[in-house]
């Protein structure tokens, strides 16, 4: 499948593009006339994996803020829907290094035989699911392996109007945000180890119960807080992305 992004890149289009290199991705945006391109690129198939099997938003804010009320999440994953089967899972628990050239195949049969269609749009309190090969809102989305260099491409193309109202704004103050979905139970316990925390604290922050008091109540915070914390740092561990960058 030939890249959308690439095309674009080809054509007689450079200026008001933006390139943002981290360790294992590249995250390119273009500015177009009246749509935005973004490009993420990877040769991590661990990142790739992270994304098929969970989803990422991408969030864009036109005053350079780090806010989340405009995005689009793709792929909608299912939280009750296993979305690897055992033997597509990229053995990645095995010991040895994986070949890449075996890896991206793999990955490239999921692409094409299990990735859902369906990608949600949301403008604040607007929200619409919609079909990423026909949908009124003229978003294009595309994810493809090259196999030739063995990376993953995500892409997407959305018309200015849908970040803001105003379709000729020129949105030279464009925050975009990427990052991986957060399952049901990453995000809970999150939560619990929030709150959790907050009370420690204000059990330390009182005039205290006595020696044994204090030490139970030390007991009972590192005793609970431990797997919260193993359990939220799971996009980390499970090569999730999380990034914030000005398209200038």
């Amino acid at each position: 499948m030939n890249s959308m992004y690439a095309n674009i890149l080809n054509s007689k289009h450079y200026a008001d593009t933006t390139v943002v290199n981290k360790e294992t991705e590249t995250y390119t945006v273009y500015r177009g006339e009246k749509n935005l391109y973004i490009s993420i690129k990877t040769f991590d198939h661990k990142i790739a994996r992270s994304i098929l099997r969970r989803g990422i938003h991408i969030y864009f804010n036109d005053k350079g803020k780090k806010k989340k009320n405009v995005s689009i999440t793709y792929p909608v994953i299912k939280e009750n829907k296993p979305p690897l089967r055992k033997s597509e899972d990229f053995n990645h628990e095995r010991e040895e290094i994986p070949d890449p050239d075996v890896l991206f195949d793999q990955i490239s049969h999921m692409i094409d035989k299990d990735l859902p269609q369906n990608a949600i749009y949301s403008f604040y309190d607007y929200k619409k699911e919609f079909n990423i090969l026909l949908n009124n809102e003229k978003i294009t989305i595309d994810i493809s392996v090259n196999k030739e260099e063995n990376s993953f491409n995500y892409e997407v193309e959305i018309p200015k109007k849908l970040i803001h109202e105003e379709s000729d704004k020129n949105l030279d103050k464009l925050m975009i945000g990427i990052e991986t979905v957060k399952n049901k139970r990453n995000r809970n316990d999150q939560e619990r180890s929030s709150r959790q925390s907050q009370r420690n604290v204000q059990r330390r922050g009182g005039n205290g119960g006595g020696a044994l008091g204090g030490r139970q109540g030390n007991g009972r915070s590192n005793n609970r807080n431990q797997s919260p914390r193993t359990d939220g740092n799971n996009i980390s561990s499970e090569n999730g992305i999380e990034i914030w960058f000005k398209a200038l």
